[in-house]
């Protein structure tokens, strides 16, 4: 698969900060930024940041040795501070999870993606699952959601109703490009293990083909995994391009005030 597109996002001062403002205070009203004309407000941002924290720090403890003292957020090393780096990667983040939406949006596959509407099933839900448990009926994954866990529930959901909309819409690639994809993914996805070293369980195809002598499992064992992968590489494209195209705005009377709780 592609490697995740990363936003290049062009930061539109909206106004700055007022001097002296406790950075302890309420944030402003208002979102944090903005995707094309969709906000993303400071709960959603907070709770991005707060799953990339253990990342940033471990990137800096690294790299720079610094521990999670006092100071460790807004100290610099290099050319940032760790906190500007939490920022910028859940930035990222956040404007390829709403580019996905949008696009799942234009699909009819959800109304609103706003993230307090995306929450708002979140108490009839964990009802449900309540009742299921009390009744001994099967529930799958967690028995009770907190808002964080049920927004990425909800947006890994959409995510993956995208993704199966989007290969349905797809037409078949050539089998020359196939082919092509084949030779470059083989090396590292389709060898066969040395004679006399094949693994218990191991697929029929593979034991099959490698037992004949061959070094790589040939296009016709592979076909369906090498099709996957060229689907799956035309949605990352498709995801990429959205992202290069969309027009991010950042709130900095919001952003500049947010802080590494």
């Amino acid at each position: 698969m592609l490697a995740a597109a990363v936003a290049v996002i062009v930061v539109h001062q909206t106004s700055a900060p007022p001097a002296g403002q406790d950075p302890a205070a309420p944030l402003p009203d208002g979102p944090v930024l903005t995707v094309g004309t969709d906000p993303v407000d400071s709960r959603e941002f907070l709770l991005q940041m707060g799953t990339n924290r253990a990342e940033v720090f471990q990137y800096f403890y690294d790299h720079y040795g610094v521990r999670d003292t006092a100071g460790f957020w807004t100290t610099p090393h290099g050319e940032t501070t760790p906190l500007a780096m939490l920022k910028q990667r859940t930035t990222q983040q956040l404007v390829r999870l709403t580019v996905q939406l949008q696009l799942a949006r234009a699909r009819n596959l959800v109304e609103d993606i706003t993230y307090g509407a995306l929450v708002a099933g979140m108490p009839e839900e964990n009802q449900r699952r309540t009742a299921a448990v009390a009744q001994h009926r099967p529930v799958y994954g967690l028995t009770s959601f907190t808002e964080e866990t049920y927004f990425n529930h909800v947006t890994t959901n959409l995510a993956v109703e995208l993704k199966q909309s989007t290969e349905q819409g797809m037409k078949p690639p050539p089998t020359a490009v196939l082919h092509q994809l084949y030779e470059q993914l083989r090396e590292q996805n389709f060898s066969c293990p040395p004679p006399g070293r094949q693994q218990h369980g191991e697929s029929s195809a593979k034991s099959q083909y490698c037992a004949d002598g061959q070094q790589y499992l040939p296009f016709v064992a592979v076909e369906p995994q090498v099709v996957q992968r060229w689907k799956d590489d035309q949605f990352e494209s498709l995801i990429a391009a959205n992202i290069r195209a969309a027009h991010v705005e950042i709130n900095h009377m919001v952003f500049d005030k947010i802080e590494a709780q």
